[in-house]
């Protein structure tokens, strides 16, 4: 009995060091590997921690986007409720 329980030990050990290398090259895989997109020049708002309402921010994000376009150097303007990735926080 004593023989199987170490075996038994022996092989949950192997599976878990295996699926642990495939998480860590998963990781790294998604990591490196390129998103199809720029977003190392990304700046993210939220305007909810700054104290705003629903309204509030509505209006002022229509405020801020056609401003932002005019900026020189900006190819792009875009508005979303879930960033990529889920970052989502103040930067």
């Amino acid at each position: 009995m004593r023989q199987l329980l170490i075996g038994a030990q022996v092989a949950a050990s192997c599976v878990l060091l295996i699926v642990a290398g495939l998480l860590v090259r998963a990781l790294n895989h998604a990591t490196y590997t390129n998103p199809g997109f720029a977003y190392q020049k990304v700046i993210s708002i939220d305007p909810a921690l700054r104290g705003y309402t629903p309204a509030k921010a509505q209006a002022y994000f229509e405020d801020l986007k056609p401003r932002l376009h005019a900026l020189p150097g900006v190819e792009s303007v875009a508005l979303v409720s879930n960033p990529p990735f889920g970052i989502a926080g103040p930067f």
